[in-house]
């Protein structure tokens, strides 16, 4: 009984929906035009991403380099003292991973793996703090000889990236 429903709804609807009126060969160019239109809306929105990050690059770059700077600076201050104390260093240890940590969205891939082990490098250095003066000494001084390469490696991308 539901089978002889089915077919006479399909014809119903046959009956009502009309062949198409335009040729199957236009149909076939509208597909592929629609194909192709799509085809290019993808690359036209990887090229407007890719100029949205390099303006973000540029503009956000130098910023970034100068607040750096700021925290090697903090870091070196608390070398030269005779016993850096631990406050202070977990404060500057801090931002600088969150520094390094927004830096990583900025700047180009190549400079990734430089920014990666900085930040690692001061994780190490935050995490050794409660430890006795010298091990604490070490890891501060190989967290600012990190933050000393990355300081290089972003203030040289972000003379290539000037405008000129």
């Amino acid at each position: 009984m539901q089978y002889t429903d089915l077919v006479t709804a399909a014809a119903a609807f046959a009956a009502a929906c009309p062949p198409s009126l335009i040729p199957q060969g236009v149909q076939d160019v509208n597909t592929l035009a629609g194909l192709m239109s799509f085809a290019i809306t993808v690359g036209v929105w990887w090229q407007v991403r890719i100029v949205r990050l390099s303006f973000r690059t540029r503009a956000r770059l130098p910023q970034l380099v100068d607040d750096l700077r700021q925290q090697r600076q903090m870091l070196e201050d608390l070398l030269k003292t005779s016993t850096p104390s631990p406050v202070n260093a977990q404060r500057a240890l801090a931002t600088t991973v969150a520094l390094l940590g927004n830096a990583l969205s900025v700047v180009p891939k190549r400079s990734k793996r430089c920014l990666k082990d900085a930040r690692r490098a001061v994780m190490v250095a935050a995490r050794e703090l409660g430890m006795d003066g010298a091990a604490r000494r070490k890891e501060l001084a190989a967290a600012f000889a990190a933050l000393c390469v990355v300081e290089v490696d972003l203030n040289q991308v972000s003379l290539d990236l000037q405008w000129e």
